[in-house]
């Protein structure tokens, strides 16, 4: 009887030296916990910048003051990003997801005591902490598309990983708006920012249950044959043998020299990646991308209530927290699209450059909707702008994965997170000052500046696809060895 193909696939393996690849059912639970964990951490982000005028009466503070609320999840990511993309990659999954959970959840419960109007520093300590414990999720989603997902489901993954962070961001703009009214009783808006403190610290407790009894470190066996590579790759340099332990004899004295050794190969990772050229392009390219994103979210309230004042249009506070609302949704399919399109024609560059035309025209049309004055176009405007700007984030990650395998995804992940958190920092820390003085327009000529720069840079990136073309490899070799099997192996 000739083999049946798994089992031909298994025997052409062995004669390689390796584990067949298999996906496990499980993964998608994997993923649907990150993914909740991303959600509940990013609600937090822009929940005061969102309702300013309100926090800025309630604490007493400058519209600066709450700007930095937001800034903070930027300032702390940047100097502890190659920290944390370190725990990711050499710790594994699920110690970091549970480290940032845990982190979320104290930062959290933390904010609940601020909800009195001479509490700001607690208030912002809080959300200092959950802004640190951002670092443990925004390089997870490549990291665990790849080990566990197969080759062809490997970008959706990715998308559907970001999409846990756009949903909590629009969370974080839909529900603020929902709760905290703009009493003239400051008692009242007390009662209001307690409910929504035990909401936001409720959700993350419970995440962290959940991630203690089911979140796994790793798949038993590789999902691809890229990951099957590199898994090989890694135990050949860590001098272990093809089941990954270390060779009989290996004093236990030598985990300290391993230890050592990954962190110079870690540091060496860091080294390759920022002499890369066209990685270094993509990492201002969705640095400015990403924080032009993270500048309008911020200021989204200052700049519908410059045109909307809350006299002529009682509504605005809320029409910004669904304007908001409205670019996350929007880009939570866009992300999706961008997957789709990626693991269907596997068009990085393309579908970068195209993604990015598109966020520079969807930024020109909001800014002309909000000098029009019309709510409606807003909506509009706003839903494309967040199609493409949001829709970017899985797309930037994927091509930087492409660009720089076979080194860690979380680590190329996590440089281009910096990229955008500390252009982001830059953006914010401008047009906060520029939008008080000289009002929208300025403001959004600079936000259409930035992308257009971002689009420039784009155009320099080579089209490297270093993974797709290791993966290609591999399933050639493994499939004719596999044809071999099938003819020169009969089962009895």
């Amino acid at each position: 009887m000739v083999l049946s193909t798994r089992e031909a696939e298994a025997a052409a393996a062995a004669a390689m030296g390796e584990q067949p690849v298999r996906v496990l059912k499980r993964r998608w639970v994997m993923l649907a916990l990150f993914s909740v964990t991303s959600m509940a951490n990013a609600a937090h982000w822009i929940m005061y910048a969102i309702i300013a005028n309100i926090a800025t009466r309630y604490y007493g503070v400058s519209d600066m003051a709450i700007n930095w609320t937001s800034i903070v999840f930027m300032a702390a990511y940047v100097p502890l990003v190659i920290p944390a993309s370190w725990v990711i990659e050499k710790k594994g999954l699920r110690p970091a997801v549970l480290l940032g959970c845990s982190l979320m959840c104290a930062g959290s419960w933390l904010k609940v005591l601020s909800a009195a109007p001479d509490r700001f520093d607690i208030a912002f300590i809080g959300q200092t902490m959950i802004g640190v414990a951002q670092m443990f999720t925004l390089g997870v989603p490549g990291r665990l598309a790849a080990v566990w997902f197969g080759a062809k489901e490997v970008s959706f993954a990715c998308a559907v990983g970001v999409f846990g962070n756009q949903l909590g961001i629009a969370l974080g703009f839909l529900i603020p708006p929902a709760l905290v009214g703009d009493h003239a009783d400051l008692q009242k808006i007390t009662a209001d920012l307690k409910l929504l403190y035990y909401v936001f610290a409720a959700v993350p407790t419970a995440v962290l249950v959940l991630l203690l009894l089911f979140f796994e470190n790793k798949p038993p066996v590789p999902p691809s044959y890229a990951q099957a590579a590199l898994l090989k790759q890694q135990q050949a340099s860590n001098g272990s043998g093809a089941n990954g332990h270390a060779p009989a004899g290996t004093a236990s004295g030598g985990e300290d020299g391993a230890a050592s050794k990954a962190n110079l190969q870690y540091l060496e990772t860091i080294k390759v990646l920022l002499t890369n050229p066209s990685y270094i392009l993509l990492l201002f390219s969705y640095g400015m991308n990403v924080g032009t994103f993270y500048a309008v979210s911020t200021l989204l309230n200052q700049i519908i209530l410059n045109q909307f004042p809350l006299d002529q249009f009682p509504t605005a506070i809320e029409d910004a927290g669904r304007v908001g609302l409205t670019m996350v949704l929007m880009g939570v399919l866009g992300s999706i699209a961008g997957g789709l399109v990626l693991d269907t024609w596997h068009k990085f560059k393309e579908t970068t450059i195209v993604v990015y035309i598109l966020a520079v025209l969807g930024m020109v049309a909001f800014a002309f909707s909000i000098g029009s004055g019309n709510m409606i176009l807003v909506y509009v405007t706003a839903g494309f702008l967040g199609f493409c700007t949001t829709g970017y984030v899985p797309i930037g990650y994927e091509f930087g994965a492409e660009l720089t395998y076979p080194h860690s995804e979380s680590t190329a992940v996590g440089l281009l997170n910096a990229a955008g958190e500390s252009i982001g920092i830059a953006l914010v820390l401008g047009a906060g000052e520029v939008v008080q003085i000289y009002g929208n327009e300025i403001t959004n000529y600079g936000f259409i500046g930035a992308l257009v720069f971002g689009l420039i840079l784009s155009l320099f990136i080579k089209n490297d696809l270093r993974r797709l073309s290791a993966t290609k490899q591999q399933q050639l070799q493994h499939s004719q060895l596999g044809a071999d099997s099938g003819k020169d192996h009969t089962k009895f």
